[in-house]
């Protein structure tokens, strides 16, 4: 009996999953195949039949964005999920001490049992102080850049407000400075024009005295009166 197209698929899927697992179970191959894909994607690269998400539409990537934070919520339980179930109290087995020996006998099994002393060697335990001690640089790790970004915002705002200062003090010393030759203008103009008017007052009043003088002489009067 022939088989269909997705039976045929699902045998393909099979040999590639054997063959990668024979790679994988083997560091040479492994390491020939990793090589292999990265020529394979940096030829398609250059081809730019691969694009970066930068250079894709705002719609894909937000698209993009919404799949990697589901991928990365969905690992993130799973860990927590493998974490919670490796994470197991151990039973302590005491053995029964008979009545006679029970002054000496019951002291040791519980010093050689002890949980508080001998917890810390547990693997479980081991792994959940890892993962705290994780969790706590991480967040340590966050805190850090939220304060280095708003420490780099305030330097940028300080230097904004300087300049805005800067442009502040010249405009203002622009301003005065046009003010004070404006003035000067003005006080020019008004010293020039009492000048001016005192000068022609005085040579109206010397043409007069000039005339008077000459009309008040004798031999003028005479050529005034004929």
């Amino acid at each position: 009996m022939p088989q269909t197209k997705e039976q045929r698929r699902a045998q393909q899927r099979l040999c590639k999953k054997r063959r990668y697992n024979q790679i994988k179970n083997d560091p040479e191959l492994l390491a020939i195949e990793k090589e292999k894909r990265k020529m394979q994607y940096l030829k398609r690269k250059e081809e730019k039949k691969v694009l970066q998400i930068k250079d894709k539409t705002p719609r894909f990537q937000r698209e993009q964005r919404k799949r990697w934070k589901e991928n990365s919520r969905r690992y993130r339980k799973k860990n927590k999920e493998g974490n919670n179930n490796e994470i197991k109290l151990e039973t302590i087995q005491i053995e029964e001490v008979s009545a006679l020996g029970a002054t000496e006998e019951p002291d040791k099994n519980i010093e050689e049992q002890d949980p508080l002393k001998h917890g810390s060697e547990c693997p479980a335990v081991k792994r959940a102080v890892r993962a705290i001690r994780y969790k706590e640089l991480k967040k340590r790790k966050i805190l850090l850049s939220f304060i280095n970004a708003l420490k780099k915002k305030n330097e940028s705002q300080l230097k904004t407000i300087r300049k805005q200062q800067k442009k502040l003090q010249f405009i203002s010393l622009k301003s005065s400075s046009t003010d004070i030759l404006k003035q000067q203008k003005l006080n020019d103009k008004s010293t020039i024009i009492p000048n001016h008017l005192s000068l022609c007052q005085a040579n109206r009043r010397s043409k007069i005295n000039k005339i008077i003088s000459f009309y008040c002489e004798d031999s003028n009067r005479e050529r005034g009166a004929v």
